[in-house]
């Protein structure tokens, strides 16, 4: 009977809600996951790495923090890749056995991070009371057991819940008697909490007994540092799972349940990396070590160039793939030849990119001659699969264009399977050989391979052995590859071209070329890349030439294919806009967005004054654009000025100009001519980079003020202080907080409702007007924005007064009132520009509305907007004496 209604649950489908009651919050959420998900696996498998490559981490603690990093990253990998995945496809069912499974495993993880984090607590007892047995008393059997017997219990724990199917929302809804079930939850959860907690209290008041005896402050407080971070972790865990379980538990709202869970599932294992490394000497000293040493001044830049083109490389193959696989009409042979040219770009890109990265930042770029050969194999058999696969696709379109009625008769699904079997298949075949002949070569001690991975001529270059039969094989082999796909590829577009000119009409001829496009421009760069890469004689080709040409072929090229075929592809560009906006069809039918209209009635109000107006803010508009490139030339072409002040102000330059273009141009329009229409789309796209440089100017103006507390506080240090590196990191986080606050608050925006026709009462798309005229609940929308712009304020205020207060008490200490005066006059354009700035934004959001109409609104934007911008470049040059000379 047991198994019998085993059977019957196994057929039953569950469906997580998540938080499909929120849809306006969906892709901010999406986003956020992500990012802390990305920062969790980071973080974890950081950590890892770190103790294990890191001699001095090789002890007890380090030994458990490692296990708790694992179980961190597993417990995270359980449960967020699901969640993210609902919050971006409507299907969010999950099958009795799957919700079983992940259960068990977030469970065994769980319970094995509480007796995992006790073990650490009991660690740090022996560690600070018996410091002379530590090593004695925590010996590795003894750490080993502690390790072992945490997993188990949570594994135990596990099997006795799933054995009886228990989950308190799984129970919920089940039509069996839960009481068994209940019980043994309630009794392993009271057990493990109590005795984790009970081992956790008796061990730190041990501890804390033991440093109230040490005689100085300063051992009392290196020993209670040793448990910091510790102490951090279990405060979190542990008061994480206390308030969700035993304060909420009578009374909460699903909502705030949801949230306090992800907590403990989600961003938990996020902070705990973060907490260790940043409260850790050692762990920094380790990553200190690790990153960034020999490096070259262009190794930053070309480590940031290289992780975003292969993130793009990641995102874009695998959501081909995922794109081709989840929607039917994709179901053809062209998309799954192009989802298995995905799977080899990604494959490609992933065997080269990682180690490129490492190295650019690593000063150990070391590979073994395994681990090399390895790289060459597999890297090879990724580029031959290509050259075929791509060969195989221009058969596909030769078939499809010449015999079109026959086409999916002729490419049978027998016949592409074996078209892509074949190509895998001489994809590995000549790659195998060349490296089973590498294994027979002799190498010294020490190689320097004059590369970037492991080519393989490059490699057998440095060999001490003959090298003449490898060199023949790679010839006789890339030739034969090379030859062959480029005859199959160009026999193929022969017959392409006769069929095509003899079709009578031109849309007819058109759009079978179109079909062909993106294949021929996906051919046309990587065998133009091959080509001038490996038949151009060597004398031509510098080392720095191939290795540019290599990058080309092996990093650029799998990040560009997917993006032809998306851009150039009527039916991808179709899935995406359908995947992403898959929700529009619960807008209302006359408030769909895509077709929603908004008039801007700016000054419309005072005909009279539009010429005026129009003169006034096209003089102000031309002295902001002249002043503000003129700043950023001056800047660029002074080497005197090549300073980080100057630095921080040539973006600050870019930044006003930047969002005064976005507003201006279409403020003169709309004073000069009737029509002061905007669409949906146009609205948000303005709104979303005049947020960006808002905010992005915002923090750079902290950050300035920072410059200047470093530079009157620690004038002998300041160019060490901020060194190149800290004030590119500082205005490029300036302008990454500034994207992600528009993104999100941009992306709630496109979950509203609006009218057909819609006027705002303003002279462009600013986000509270915006709102007032939705048709939806705005609630969400308007405490993003609330909390965005407070936090924004605030924190810029913040360290903008900190720095100023600094500043004052330094300058009051110095005895000359002319370095007083010298320090002062430093500030003084930067606080003007401050003042001009915050003194309106505060004006503007903080004066109630009550009290400031309509009219005074729209002077107050024009200042920020349009006003201050123009002021900026004239602030600094005006006040400024190396400007002005």
């Amino acid at each position: 009977m047991k198994a019998t209604k085993g059977n019957q649950s196994s057929m039953q489908t569950f469906i997580l809600v998540g938080f499909s009651d929120y849809p306006d919050l969906q892709v901010p959420l999406f986003l956020l996951f992500s990012l802390i998900y990305t920062l969790t696996v980071v973080g974890n498998v950081g950590m890892i790495i770190l103790i294990r490559i890191n001699p001095k981490l090789h002890t007890v603690m380090y030994f458990f923090l490692s296990h708790l990093s694992f179980v961190d990253f597993c417990y995270s990998t359980v449960v967020t890749p699901k969640l993210l995945e609902n919050l971006v496809v409507e299907d969010r069912t999950i099958s009795f056995y799957g919700c079983i499974l992940q259960f068990s495993f977030a469970c065994i993880f769980a319970v094995a991070e509480t007796f995992m984090l006790a073990a650490m607590a009991y660690d740090r007892f022996v560690a600070v009371c018996n410091p002379l047995l530590y090593t004695a008393l925590m010996s590795h059997r003894l750490v080993v057991f502690l390790v072992v017997g945490s997993y188990t219990w949570g594994g135990k724990s596990s099997i006795i819940n799933n054995f009886i199917c228990e989950h308190s929302v799984i129970v919920s809804v089940s039509c069996s008697d839960p009481y068994i079930s209940q019980i043994l939850c309630f009794v392993i959860a009271v057990f493990s909490e109590v005795i984790s907690l009970l081992i956790i209290l008796m061990s730190y008041a041990f501890i804390f007994t033991s440093v109230m005896k040490i005689p100085s402050a300063s051992g009392r407080q290196k020993t209670f540092s040793t448990c910091a971070s510790h102490l951090t972790t279990i405060t979190i865990f542990h008061g994480t799972i206390l308030f969700l379980y035993c304060v909420l538990k009578p009374k909460a709202s699903s909502l705030i349940v949801k949230v306090a869970s992800v907590f403990y599932t989600v961003v938990i294992p996020m902070l705990n990396p973060l907490i260790y490394s940043l409260r850790n000497k050692v762990v920094k000293e380790t990553i200190r070590k690790l990153v960034l040493i020999k490096s070259h001044c262009h190794s930053v830049p070309l480590f940031l160039i290289f992780l975003f083109m292969y993130i793009i490389t990641v995102v874009g193959n695998l959501g081909m793939i995922v794109l081709i696989n989840t929607n039917t009409k994709f179901h053809t042979p062209m998309y799954f030849f192009l989802s298995h040219l995905s799977f080899v770009d990604f494959c490609y890109s992933t065997i080269i990119t990682p180690k490129l990265l490492e190295n650019l930042i690593l000063a150990d770029k070391t590979i073994f001659y395994f681990s090399c050969l390895l790289q060459y194999f597999l890297s090879c058999v990724a580029v031959v699969t290509e050259s075929y696969l791509l060969a195989v696709m221009a058969y596909d379109r030769f078939v499809a264009i010449r015999n079109p009625l026959l086409y999916t008769v002729a490419m049978s699904q027998r016949l592409c399977i074996l078209l892509v079997t074949g190509s895998y298949f001489l994809g590995t075949f000549s790659p195998l050989i060349l490296f089973c002949y590498a294994l027979q070569l002799n190498f010294s001690g020490f190689n320097i391979i004059n590369h970037f991975f492991c080519e393989y001529t490059a490699l057998i270059a440095v060999s001490s052995s003959d090298i003449h039969v490898p060199s023949l094989l790679l010839f006789c082999f890339a030739t034969f590859n090379e030859v062959t796909t480029l005859l199959m590829i160009l026999t193929s577009y022969v017959f392409i071209f006769v069929t095509v000119l003899k079709i009578k009409s031109t849309s007819g001829r058109r759009k079978a070329f179109s079909t062909c496009a993106s294949h021929l421009t996906a051919i046309t760069i990587f065998h133009g890349t091959i080509l001038s890469l490996y038949c151009v004689p060597n004398s031509k080709n510098s080392r720095q030439a191939v290795k540019v040409a290599s990058v080309f072929y092996t990093v650029v090229n799998p990040m560009l294919n997917p993006l032809i075929y998306s851009l150039r592809n009527k039916d991808v560009k179709e899935a995406v806009q359908k995947l992403i906006l898959q929700k529009e069809a619960m807008y209302l039918s006359d408030g769909n967005n895509s077709g929603a209209i908004f008039t801007l009635l700016g000054f419309s109000d005072y005909p009279e004054l539009k010429v005026p107006l129009f003169l006034i803010f096209l003089t102000i508009y031309s002295i902001t654009v002249v002043g503000n490139i003129g700043m950023i030339l001056i800047i660029r072409i002074n080497p005197k000025l090549h300073t980080p002040m100057y630095f921080f102000l040539s973006h600050l330059s870019f930044v006003d100009f930047c969002y005064s273009s976005i507003v201006a141009p279409k403020m003169l329009v709309n004073l000069v001519i009737i029509d002061r229409t905007i669409t949906f789309l146009g609205c948000l796209v303005q709104f979303f980079f005049f947020c960006t440089f808002v905010v992005t100017e915002s923090f750079l103006l902290g950050v300035m003020a920072y410059d200047r507390f470093v530079a009157i506080c620690n004038p002998l240090l300041y160019t060490v202080a901020m060194s190149q590196r800290l004030c590119a990191m500082l205005v490029l986080g300036s302008y990454a907080w500034g994207v992600v606050c528009s993104l999100i608050l941009t992306c709630s925006a496109l979950n509203l409702s609006f009218r057909g026709f819609n006027v705002i009462n303003h002279f462009f798309c600013e986000f509270s007007s915006l709102l007032s005229l939705s048709c939806s609940d705005t609630s969400v929308s308007q405490l993003l924005l609330f909390i965005f712009a407070t936090f924004n304020e605030i924190s810029t205020l913040l360290i903008i007064l900190l720095s100023y207060v600094l500043i004052v008490v330094t300058i009051l200490k110095m005895n000359s009132a002319s370095g007083r005066r010298k320090a002062f006059s430093t500030c003084a354009s930067h606080l003007t520009a401050i003042t001009i700035f915050h003194g309106t934004i505060l004006f503007l959001y903080c004066v109630p509305n009550s009290k400031n109409s309509r009219h005074t609104v729209k002077v107050a934007s024009v200042f920020y907007t349009v006003v201050i911008p123009m002021l900026n470049p004239l602030i600094y040059s005006l006040r400024n004496k190396d400007v002005k000379d």
